[in-house]
């Protein structure tokens, strides 16, 4: 082989190995945050739960103050 091919097979080792580091690293990265991510969506998805929960609570009271057959039919039409 030529020296310039020697060199041009020692850069694609190296490229190589890069992209090993880099695939490792992305792997660490995603072992850390996925769980991360879930565990932050699923507390925002309990909070927003609860929040629409007492929202509705509040309507049902709201309603049953003025509680008249039409407004019943409108809760039971969005609904």
């Amino acid at each position: 082989m030529t020296p310039q091919a020697d060199g041009l097979q020692a850069l694609a080792c190296q490229g190589e190995m890069n992209m090993q580091a880099t695939m490792q690293l992305f792997g660490i990265m995603m072992a850390v945050m996925l769980p991360v991510s879930f565990i932050v969506f699923i507390t925002e998805y309990f909070k927003l739960k609860k929040n629409t929960s007492a929202q509705l609570g509040d309507l049902q009271k709201e309603l049953e103050k003025h509680s008249t057959k039409e407004l019943m039919q409108e809760v039971a039409a969005l609904k």
